[in-house]
């Protein structure tokens, strides 16, 4: 029997064809995984000015649409991050840029975020510091948030969700407290803040340039939509915080564009301060010292 015995060039070819099998394997494997992003959530609050001292509500599951083109959760496919137990927050300890985590998400890479859905499985509201708390109705026992947000197709982004209680929370003539959520959505990163000092204890609103009108915009909480329930003083804010007793305040989560700020401290203002603010994306602005 005639022994056969490979060429040294037919073993060299033959070496090269396993390795570029083997690296067009890899290719296709790769190119066929899905891509995911991590997707967090978190939450933040605006001060209270109506007497409110406590808000906690407790969420117990966070559900997320995405799909390429789905808009208002119609279509698309949804994704559901259940907290077990639930998360119980006092949204009133969230301010001057504080935050409280929720949980994250995968989400396939390169989707869209176009709602997002919180289920609270209880809230209440207290106006002498934790002492006694009313319950806090909240509609069909969820939140809905409508905004797009695009996914990167690898890494990780998060987003955070401002319940501004002022706006949020309403109380009815007959003393029932209802969630009527006014809440604003931005991804942390692309997010600039105003830093600056002012009286301890003032309310500083941030304006988007050319919103406040000085004189027309409402300073107290009245029924004006005839509902029922009062609506909200400073309605056309963007966005509020306190000043803490050490004279300093930080309006976080805003959008990129130009701002103006209003003060106000119990019986003293409104003042307005036409300052056309420039904030940029993940850069702070200096307003520098606000007085009456």
């Amino acid at each position: 029997m005639k022994r056969v015995t490979n060429h040294p060039k037919e073993s060299k070819w033959i070496a090269l064809l396993v390795i570029l099998g083997t690296a067009v394997f890899f290719a296709v494997s790769c190119s066929t995984s899905d891509d995911s992003s991590a997707v967090a959530f978190k939450l933040t609050d605006a001060p209270d000015t109506s007497g409110i001292t406590n808000v906690k509500i407790s969420v117990s599951q966070i559900k997320v649409n995405e799909s390429a083109d789905a808009t208002d959760g119609q279509g698309g496919s949804w994704k559901i991050l259940t907290l077990n137990p639930a998360k119980e927050v006092d949204l009133l300890t969230l301010t001057n840029g504080v935050t409280a985590n929720l949980g994250e998400l995968e989400i396939a890479g390169g989707t869209q975020i176009n709602q997002i859905r919180f289920v609270i499985d209880s809230a209440k509201v207290s106006t002498d510091n934790g002492s006694t708390y009313s319950s806090l109705n909240v509609p069909s026992n969820s939140v809905k948030i409508v905004n797009a947000f695009q996914v990167p197709l690898s890494g990780s982004i998060s987003i955070v969700l401002d319940f501004d209680v002022s706006k949020s929370v309403v109380k009815t003539g007959n003393g029932q407290y209802i969630l009527k959520p006014a809440i604003r959505s931005i991804v942390e990163n692309e997010a600039g803040w105003i830093l600056g000092t002012a009286p301890a204890g003032a309310t500083v609103y941030a304006y988007k340039d050319e919103d406040y009108v000085d004189g027309t915009e409402p300073t107290t909480s009245s029924d004006r939509d005839g509902d029922g329930t009062p609506d909200p003083a400073f309605p056309k804010a963007y966005a509020s915080t306190l000043v803490k007793p050490d004279g300093t305040f930080k309006i976080a989560f805003l959008e990129a564009g130009t701002y103006d700020l209003v003060l106000v401290k119990d019986s003293q203002g409104p003042k307005f301060f036409d300052v056309n603010l420039g904030v940029q994306s993940n850069k702070g602005t200096n307003a520098g010292d606000l007085a009456f």
